[in-house]
């Protein structure tokens, strides 16, 4: 079998997915000094969270009492705080919101918006961003199934964070469905959630700038028949920004054509990928310029200026790749343990002529790898700086 075919498998799935003692005062969003942000407590002031979301003001809080709320929320271009109590679910009803996002419709459990909403096609698109905090709830996603794409959590424009989460039970084989989602011109902090399941991602962001620190996320598995090879987390077209300190497992697609991947960084640039624990996956860590020769969205952009650190790769089928048109990727002090292939490969697939350039690989730990420790693709022309190994 040649190299190319054996590496065939590697093309990777790309997506274009408090304990209560008192109520918390340490919400930052600013107000105008003409009110005082409320705090407005369900079920006590209102039995939903969308009634007490349509009485909030810029600056207030929302304080969500622990129970299960049977509901699909959303914030639209509405600067406030959200706030669960340990035991607050929201439950994806029968019948969620949808949104249209680009050229994809999304069924969710939670959407938080900026821009401009169209309702005539429920569409969210342009500037404008919103300021949201969303913490401490369980997203139970019922394994709903949608027409389309479905997100537990789907943002847009949004300035703020999203943190101490669980999404669960969300729908895994036959629809693209993720965990949390982030479009557009986003300044987001991901940090402290859990993502257990999904079909295609499980955090990704596309667009602005983001900081997904400290999450934990589990593919539906390696080798499971699924029909869309997931992604643990996506940083991708546009966006940059730190991946650190998180556990990425269970992403394997069955087929030939296509690769499950824990950590994506796709079609950007300016991305630092730090002290992760990536195990247990098809491929480890991808960082890659999509082939042109794809079409749109992929022939847009290309990568570079990435620095993979102090990661722990192990037990995945392959390491981490470097692909295509990328420039300026920094590999230094990551452990590479027991992968079944190689630990790091820098190639080229074969419908991109262009190759990887300015790659350093430095200070690595590469032990008990099954083929190859570093692997440099044939049409490969600029030298990898693999000092020091």
């Amino acid at each position: 079998m040649t190299r190319e075919k054996s590496l065939g498998k590697v093309l990777l799935s790309i997506v274009i997915a408090i304990t209560m003692i008192g109520i918390p005062a340490n919400i930052f969003i600013a107000r105008s000094a003409s009110a005082s942000p409320a705090t407005i407590v369900v079920p006590d002031d209102y039995t939903s969270i969308q009634a007490a979301i349509n009485a909030a003001s810029d600056g207030d809080t929302v304080y969500v009492r622990a129970g299960i709320y049977t509901e699909s929320i959303y914030i639209l271009n509405k600067n406030i705080n959200i706030v669960g109590e340990d035991g607050a679910v929201i439950k994806c009803p029968a019948s969620p919101n949808d949104v249209t996002i680009g050229s994809h419709a999304y069924d969710y459990v939670v959407g938080i918006f900026g821009g401009t909403y169209t309702s005539t096609n429920d569409t969210v698109w342009g500037s404008g961003n919103v300021h949201v905090n969303f913490s401490g709830f369980t997203i139970d996603c019922n394994d709903f199934v949608p027409g389309d794409r479905f997100a537990g959590i789907l943002c847009y424009n949004v300035i703020g964070e999203i943190s101490d989460n669980t999404v669960e039970n969300v729908y895994v084989d036959g629809k693209e469905t993720f965990g949390i989602l982030c479009y557009g011109d986003m300044d987001i902090t991901i940090e402290g959630n859990t993502v257990d399941q999904f079909a295609r991602g499980g955090i990704g962001v596309n667009g602005g700038t983001c900081d997904i620190i400290g999450n934990t996320v589990i593919g539906p598995g390696v080798g499971v028949p699924v029909t869309w090879a997931p992604n643990g987390i996506q940083v991708g077209y546009g966006a940059s920004g730190t991946i650190a300190g998180n556990d990425v497992s269970g992403c394997g697609w069955p087929g030939t054509d296509w690769c499950g991947t824990g950590i994506m960084v796709v079609d950007t640039s300016n991305v630092i990928v730090d002290n992760n624990y990536v195990h247990d996956n098809e491929q480890a860590i991808a960082v890659v310029d999509a082939p042109a020769a794809w079409g749109s969205p992929w022939d847009e952009r290309t990568a570079s200026n990435i620095i993979v650190s102090n990661n722990t790769v192990e037990n995945n089928e392959w390491g981490l790749q470097i692909a295509n048109d990328i420039d300026d990727v920094l590999v230094e002090h990551n452990n590479f343990y027991n992968n079944i292939n190689d630990a790091i490969d820098v190639w080229n697939y074969s419908v991109c002529p262009a190759t990887p350039t300015n790659v350093s690989i430095h200070y690595n730990n590469i032990v008990g790898s099954g083929v190859d420790g570093l692997w440099v693709g044939d049409y490969v022309t600029d030298t990898v700086d693999a000092r020091y190994n």
